[in-house]
Parts: C-alpha cells; sequence; structure tokens
C-alpha cells in the first residue's frame, strides 16, 4: 500500500484527544471536550476548551443560537474565562494530515505542563476543533466532504444542514469573539 502523505485517521485523532484530555485533567488543567455537532455521516464534531483553572471562570456558556442548539443534543457547554481566546481547528480538508502531527505537536506541548506550558495556559484560552471534515477524513478523501464540497470555500455563509461541521464552528468562532 501506499500513500502521499503519512496518515492520521479520525481514530488516531479520537484517541490522541483522549490521551491529551487524561494528561490535562492529571495536571488540574481545566480541559472540557463537547460535541459542537455531529457530520452528515454521524460523527461528533469535537471542541476542546483548556486552560488553567482560575478563579475568574463564569457560569458555564450558553448555548450559541436556535439552530445550533438543535444539534447540541443537551451536552453541556464550557466555563467562560476572562482571558484572551486562541481558537484552533485542524483538517478541514482530509488529506493535510500534517495538521494533525501539528496539533499533536501542541498537545504534547501543553499536556507537558512545562514552565512554557504553564505560562500560556494561564493567560489564554485554548478552543480546539481537531478535526473539522470528520466524514472526509474517514472515507480517506484529499480536500473534499462526502458531498463533493470543498468545505473551505462555505465559511461565508454555511448551511446548518448542508454544512453543519462548518456551520457549528463558525458559530462557535463568533460566539466566542463577541463576548
Amino acid at each position: 500500500m501506499f500513500a502521499y502523505v503519512h496518515p492520521f485517521t479520525r481514530t488516531d485523532i479520537e484517541k490522541s484527544v483522549e490521551v491529551f484530555e487524561a494528561k490535562m485533567h492529571a495536571h488540574g488543567v481545566y480541559c472540557h471536550k463537547e460535541v459542537l455537532i455531529e457530520s452528515l455521516e454521524g460523527h461528533p464534531l469535537h471542541m476542546l476548551t483548556v486552560t488553567a483553572q482560575s478563579s475568574d471562570s463564569q457560569e458555564d456558556d450558553k448555548i450559541i443560537d436556535p439552530n445550533f442548539a438543535l444539534y447540541n443534543k443537551g451536552g453541556t457547554r464550557p466555563a467562560r474565562f476572562a482571558k484572551q481566546t486562541i481558537f484552533i481547528s485542524s483538517r478541514v480538508h482530509c488529506g493535510e494530515t500534517v495538521a494533525s502531527f501539528f496539533l499533536q505537536g501542541m498537545f504534547d506541548l501543553l499536556a507537558g505542563y512545562s514552565e512554557q506550558a504553564k505560562l500560556l495556559l494561564e493567560r489564554y484560552v485554548f478552543k480546539i476543533v481537531p478535526l473539522l471534515n470528520p466524514d472526509g477524513v474517514e472515507r480517506g478523501y484529499w480536500r473534499n466532504d462526502t458531498q463533493g464540497l470543498n468545505l473551505n470555500r462555505v465559511y461565508s455563509e454555511p448551511d446548518p444542514v448542508l454544512h453543519p461541521t462548518i456551520y457549528a464552528t463558525k458559530a462557535a468562532i463568533l460566539h466566542e469573539f463577541k463576548k
């Protein structure tokens, strides 16, 4: 078997997230994983909220918008923090596995809990969507989703039914940065 790039599958990403979560919790770092929405084929779109514990956390965040609430299926929302947010997403194009390797490096840095990691976590809230196109990655596609769409081209007006992962991610970004 030959591959154009070194694979980093949906299962690999999910395992990476689980390990990262466990390490963050072991260090006493706030790490909340939520399912923003399900993809067209029923795969979860996860978003992690990661930051150092602090006394400035507020109550849990509210649902982003009415359309989003239909998909969230009653999942819990993360706490809000009075810190700047860094939003990171990965794998809108399925074949760009380098993005997952980069994200793994970021997970390793933060989970290593070095002085640099502690400083980053004290100053910032990280919102991380590790896999924007879970259906395309699952099927081994290069750029598109299962409808043959390049999801990178629908950010301006994503449809919650046709482009649920982009819709939910955009809603999360807009919600986060309007606080």
